[in-house]
């Protein structure tokens, strides 16, 4: 069975659409978040640095003992295969939105001001790309919870073709 991932900046709302998918096919949800701890080889000026090959071989045994499809919500999903990925969403947010959801999370200025440049930059989705990922690109700006997984269920059957690369957010960057 393939999986499903879900990755972008944290404050996107990749918990929301995968819950939300999860949900509604009944899949397994597997949140890394949750799981992180497990994988974190060192940490390097407070930045944890994650075996992704590790990280990887856990998701695919999870795959492959499943009784139902996986959804992989995580910051680093778009790492996995995708070879065993059936679409890869990569979340964004305009990074004026971002910054005022990451102050609510708490994060303190430094951790928010590497977001929202590697947001800018659109790092994910192009991370994604270059894995060879099918990506589906979801601007979650402006969106609601039930539009965001409304959203993620016409792609999943094809009401509406994958998008990448239509947002677009450098402007962040010339201010």
């Amino acid at each position: 069975m393939k999986v499903i991932l879900v990755t972008g900046t944290p404050g996107t709302g990749k918990s929301v659409l995968a819950k939300g998918l999860a949900k509604h096919y009944d899949y397994e949800l597997l949140s890394i978040a949750e799981l992180e701890g497990d994988f974190i080889t060192q940490v390097i000026k407070g930045v944890k640095v994650v075996d992704v090959e590790k990280l990887n071989n856990y998701v695919d045994e999870r795959r492959k003992t499943s009784n139902k499809h996986l959804i992989i919500d995580s910051h680093l999903s778009h790492y996995y295969p995708p070879d065993n990925t059936k679409i890869c969403f990569v979340l964004r947010c305009d990074p004026y939105e971002l910054k005022n959801r990451l102050i609510k999370r708490g994060y303190d200025n430094d951790k928010i001001s590497v977001n929202l440049e590697a947001e800018a930059m659109d790092l994910i989705l192009q991370e994604a790309l270059r894995e060879g990922h099918k990506v589906h690109e979801i601007n979650t700006t402006h969106m609601t919870d039930e539009q965001l997984i409304n959203e993620g269920v016409s792609i999943i059957d094809g009401v509406k073709k994958p998008l990448k690369g239509k947002v677009n957010f450098t402007y962040y960057l010339m201010k």
